[in-house]
């Protein structure tokens, strides 16, 4: 979610207003980004608080897919 210019939020902002179904996973270990990001989720996007497992993300990637059919 870190990130030099724009940080994962705002990234996932510009590239919905370019495609509003563009599918993303974000992933922080902050606690407080990890809050706010976890509140962005919607059908199209899921947060991933990290360290996570290989299975938590293949999950959580099974699961997006899903449901953005």
């Amino acid at each position: 979610v870190m990130m030099p210019e724009l940080d994962g939020l705002e990234t996932l902002r510009e590239l919905r207003r370019l495609d509003p179904s563009v599918r993303a996973v974000l992933s922080s270990g902050y606690s407080r980004i990890a809050a706010a990001a976890s509140r962005a989720e919607d059908e199209h996007s899921r947060f991933l608080k990290k360290p996570y497992r290989y299975q938590e993300l293949v999950s959580c990637l099974r699961d997006l897919l899903a449901a953005a059919g």
